[in-house]
Order: structure tokens, then sequence, then C-alpha cells
């Protein structure tokens, strides 16, 4: 168990070479924090950030030297880990910056909000060059496809929106979801869907076809993750269930991710507000 830290944690990113770790997260209503930890050891490196508000999303740059945080005051920061400072910060999103995703190439950021966009931003020259306004609802979770020009969104639209960074312009959906989609996942040629309606949806993302489908949560699935070469796939739910399956869709290992404590009763509670 790694301590101390805020009350909350909202999400963590794991270094390229696995030795660090950027945990976000804060004690709602009255700062957030964001940390950088040694994976190995459990030492606090550095506190990259300390706001009045949580923070929800961060995320390593491909080559390890940045991250990226987003949070409830709307605000997209980028930090050189080496140093800690802060290399841009933008103040594009109208309500509650909810996810942030480094395209592969390390050159592009994008970010999705609350205030029913997503963005992408060019690290090089610090400007917004996209911004898409087609959801009807909050943005959820955000990935850059494999050939770094088009985005993937998802929300409480309840769909899955495939569209363009040259033009903000959409080019294909996922639909027939019955509960949001939160924070998407796009992995050895797969994407993961992890929805409030208890499961994990995994599909191609060269024809989006449905692959998969993993099942087993009680509540609603936050998040998701693949290992491309065992090909498992684990995701988390509300309740603080964890639950591992392998490439066929079948149960591997199942547990509450409080260590120490395996009785702990699921509590159906409101996401949207943290």
């Amino acid at each position: 168990r790694i301590t101390p830290l805020a009350q909350r944690t909202y999400a963590i990113g794991l270094s390229p070479d696995g030795k660090q770790l950027i945990v976000a997260g804060g004690d709602p209503g009255q700062l957030g924090e964001l940390r950088l930890i040694d994976r190995v050891s459990g030492d606090l490196v550095k506190v990259l950030r300390t706001t009045g508000g949580v923070i929800l999303d961060a995320a390593f740059d491909p080559a390890g030297q940045r991250v990226a945080a987003c949070g409830v005051d709307g605000r997209v920061l980028v930090f050189e880990v080496a140093t800690g400072d802060v290399l841009h910060d933008f103040a594009s999103h109208a309500d509650w910056a909810n996810a942030v995703a480094w395209s592969h190439d390390g050159k592009q950021l994008a970010s999705a909000g609350r205030d029913k966009s997503a963005k992408v931003y060019d690290i090089e020259t610090g400007q917004v060059i996209a911004t898409y306004p087609d959801h009807d609802a909050a943005v959820h979770g955000v990935a850059f496809h494999s050939d770094n020009e088009r985005v993937y969104t998802t929300g409480a639209d309840r769909k899955v929106h495939l569209w363009q960074v040259k033009d903000a312009k959409r080019v294909g959906d996922i639909g027939g979801f019955s509960k949001d989609i939160f924070r998407l996942t796009v992995a050895g040629g797969a994407m993961l869907l992890p929805s409030a309606d208890g499961a994990v949806r995994q599909y191609d993302i060269k024809d989006r076809n449905l692959q998969r489908t993993y099942e087993g949560h009680d509540d609603w699935v936050m998040c998701a993750a693949r290992d491309v070469e065992t090909k498992r796939v684990a995701a988390g739910a509300f309740d603080g269930r964890v639950i591992v399956w392998d490439g066929e869709g079948k149960v591997v290992s199942s547990f509450v991710a409080a260590p120490g404590r395996d009785d702990r009763a699921p509590a159906q509670g409101d996401a949207s507000d943290p």
C-alpha cells in the first residue's frame, strides 16, 4: 500500500520504463494532487501539482519525459517529469476535463470534457488544433487511433465517436449501448469499452466490429486494460472489484482492490460527482 495519498485516487499512470507512477486524485471540494511515485519503493518522488479541485486523469507521454493531467477546474496541464516544470497550461474546457490521451508519437494530446467537447493540442506549438463538438452529453473517454490522425471519444451519449483531427469531422461511430461508456483503451489493434451496464466490450479498431464481451461485474465498470502479449483483460468497477479475464473471456481472477479486505459490500453510486 502506497501512502500518504489524497482521499481519493482517480487515475494512475505507469511510465513506459515501468519505474514510476503518476497518481491523480484529491479531496473533493478541497484540493487536488498530482504525485510522482517510485513504483519499486513506493516513495514520493515529487508533487507535480496541487490545485483547489480534484485531478481526474493523468498520463505519461510515450517517451516518459512528460506527463499530462486534467481535472475539475477544466484545465489540461503538461509537465516535464525531470524538473516538474509546467510546459503547457490549456484552459480550453468550460467544465471538468475528464480524461487525457497522448498520440502514439507524442506530438499531440487529446482531452475529453464534461462540456460535451473533446480537443486536440499540438505540443510543439502549444495551440489547440481541433475541437470536436458533436457529443450530446459529457465526454468521459478519449484515445488516439493508431494513425494519429483520428481520435476516439466516448461518453454519456452512449456511443463511440471516431473523428478526424484535421477538420474535427466524424468519420464513424459505434452505437447500441444502453448506458454511459467510460474511459476507453486502445491496445494491440483492439478497443476496450467499459460501461455502466457492468460489461466491457472489445472491438476491432479496423472494422469496429464487436470481438468479445467481458462480463461478471455487478456495478459500473469504470476502466479497463489489456495485456497485448497474453491477451488478458482487466477491469475495475465502481464497487472496487477488479476482474481479470483471459483472451477467450473466461474469468482468471476476481478481487476487491482494498488490501486485507475481502468483505467490502458493493456500493452503487453516482460517479458523475467527485
